[in-house]
């Protein structure tokens, strides 16, 4: 009699409540979970191109060329990933179908690709069946990551290889902004040639998926280290330099395998060359700074949209040790009134 909205059951002695809220089982919206996931999958690919994963994840910083999301696609048989970066979700499109026109006409195409329910994913299979493809989709479960856990994992071990070498050139804090997505593609094309121990009766990714060596290999250089590139115009003054500094950022994709990346130090623009003088330093080096400043870049995933702080730079007892011991001390600050 004490329960209006509620059916009561008497058993053993026991009083069992079963409670609603506006039709609803109390308990089960007050406790709801997420089911649990297979810790190993039973859909293994036993080929190449047969199983794809794709997802992406964005910055919450710019580059030069304005790209704020990376987009990647990971080969589930032989590891090989490939790396797209966009200033919108929507640009995805068009570079991923480029890739997998190439893939069918090279008779590895595509048969299986699993991916978020993102707007864009949709287009992208509306696409794949106007032309014929012949891809299957996937979707995954809403806030469920782990289905996709192939590229979540190489999401984490690429971004931690981009804040090394971002750390390596000893970049200033807008440099570290602007090139991201340069390192970014960099580890990239590094990740798909190494062996690491847990491949090594298999071989490097790339050579895995394409049967060949990965083309300029031996052209590679350290990330952010500083060449003169030879800028000059066919017809110039005769006292003008030939010759700009220029940071390399990795090889030039359908260039010559020698062809490398630059960023121009004082313009930030993009440039594609083969005539280089290597200075055999990095940025930082060359610009007299001794460590890389602190920053932090903040990404989150598509799945989970969880944002990761990334930390990096000098340590604060550093700074202080380094300071003029007669100086004089900083005045006090009064305390700023809360709002």
């Amino acid at each position: 009699q004490q329960y209006n909205d509620a059916e009561a059951i008497v058993v053993a002695g026991w009083l069992y409540v079963h409670m609603t809220i506006e039709g609803l089982p109390a308990c089960s919206v007050s406790t709801a979970k997420q089911k649990n996931v297979k810790k190993k999958t039973e859909t293994v690919a036993t080929t190449i191109g047969e199983r794809m994963v794709l997802d992406s994840t964005s910055v919450q910083t710019k580059s030069y060329g304005g790209n704020k999301f990376w987009v990647m696609l990971l080969d589930d048989f032989s590891d090989k990933s490939w790396s797209f970066f966009v200033k919108t979700k929507d640009d995805q499109v068009e570079p991923l179908m480029d890739l997998f026109r190439l893939l069918y006409k090279n008779g590895t195409p595509v048969l299986f690709l699993r991916m978020d329910n993102a707007g864009e994913n949709y287009s992208l299979e509306e696409l794949c069946k106007q032309e014929g493809l012949g891809i299957e989709f996937k979707f995954t479960p809403r806030d469920s990551p782990q289905y996709n856990g192939r590229v979540e994992r190489k999401f984490q071990t690429l971004w931690a290889r981009t804040r090394s070498v971002l750390n390596a050139a000893k970049l200033d804090k807008s440099r570290r902004n602007g090139l991201w997505a340069e390192a970014a593609r960099h580890v990239t094309d590094v990740e798909n040639i190494i062996v690491p121990p847990r491949k090594k009766d298999k071989g490097p990714s790339h050579q895995r998926f394409y049967g060949k060596e990965f083309d300029g290999i031996t052209h590679l250089r350290q990330w952010g280290e500083m060449a003169i590139v030879k800028f000059s115009k066919q017809h110039q003054a005769k006292l003008k330099d030939k010759g700009v500094p220029m940071i390399y950022v990795g090889r030039s994709p359908k260039h010559a395998k020698y062809v490398g990346v630059f960023i121009n130090e004082k313009t930030n623009k993009k440039v594609h060359s083969r005539d280089i003088t290597w200075l055999n330093q990095v940025y930082g080096d060359w610009k007299g700074l001794t460590r890389a400043p602190a920053v932090n870049i903040e990404h989150k995933t598509a799945a989970n949209d969880v944002y990761t702080d990334v930390h990096s730079g000098t340590d604060p007892e550093d700074v202080e040790s380094r300071a003029d011991p007669e100086a004089a001390p900083a005045p006090e600050q009064e305390p700023i009134p809360p709002v």
